[in-house]
């Protein structure tokens, strides 16, 4: 077994570049032990220098064995209106026009429940009626048609959604109409 200084190469002589680098590494950083010595220590400060670098305050800390506190879920409420049937008959439409605009003014046979409906979050209507205009012809049973003005006057007074898909959908259409694919 050779020594540190007597390095031989594949073809067995001795490299003199070798042991002339492995003295240049001794003289550099001493015996084997003091460089191993230099390298614990360098890596020690690198380390209290990172821990002391996060700053953090150990006292700030909750303790490990302590749960945080469990908060009540919070109860919210919803209020709502639902109303079913919104049909308007022929009386009922000329009783709310006014004859001075030509407006049907709907808003006044909305007052007795115009308070019930706004106090809900939301409000759900079944609008049993088209709204297909003049041009159509206003018509109550059987087949429904109202004035657009309805849907204004249901608006303001706190109704937030129609429900149109019911039996009355198709009145004033012909039975054997047929919808484009598109439409």
């Amino acid at each position: 077994m050779r020594g540190v200084g007597e390095l031989m190469t594949s073809s067995g002589t001795e490299d003199s570049f070798s042991q002339s680098k492995l003295k240049h590494y001794s003289h550099t950083w001493g015996s084997k032990g003091t460089a191993l010595r230099k390298i614990f220590w360098l890596g020690l400060a690198v380390i209290i220098f990172l821990c002391s670098a996060c700053g953090g305050n150990p006292d700030s800390l909750p303790p490990r064995n302590e749960q945080p506190p469990i908060s009540k879920p919070s109860i919210e409420t919803i209020t709502l209106a639902i109303m079913g049937d919104f049909l308007m008959h022929m009386p009922v439409v000329n009783s709310v026009r006014n004859p001075e605009t030509g407006r049907y003014e709907f808003g006044t046979i909305f007052e007795p429940v115009r308070e019930l409906i706004s106090a809900a979050d939301y409000s759900i209507a079944n609008l049993e009626t088209r709204l297909a205009g003049d041009s159509a012809g206003y018509s109550g049973y059987p087949g429904f048609n109202c004035p657009a003005d309805l849907a204004d006057e249901m608006s303001q007074v706190g109704l937030d959604m129609f429900l149109t898909a019911n039996n009355h959908k198709r009145n004033g259409i012909p039975p054997n109409f047929c919808f484009p694919a598109n439409n």
